[in-house]
């Protein structure tokens, strides 16, 4: 039986005790099985905060280009 054919049946569950709550955490603690997409998680926000950075610092250096280059225009006509 399912726990949800024992909740239908009227059956109540017992609270969970010490022991329960100890093999809980020891299953909790060797599960390994989101750990790679946590990984994978952090090495994106990596990648984005380098993208991010470079294309910060290179924005600045455009811009910088494109004002010489208008200044440049207005001064040969």
């Amino acid at each position: 039986m399912t726990e949800l054919d024992l909740e239908h049946a009227g059956v109540r569950r017992k609270s969970p005790t010490r022991h329960d709550l100890q093999i809980l955490t020891r299953r909790f603690c060797k599960d390994t099985s989101g750990s790679t997409a946590l990984e994978y998680g952090l090495i994106m926000a990596l990648v984005f905060l380098a993208i991010v950075t470079a294309m910060r610092f290179f924005a600045d250096q455009t811009n910088a280009m494109y004002n010489y280059i208008g200044a440049a225009l207005t001064r040969s006509s």
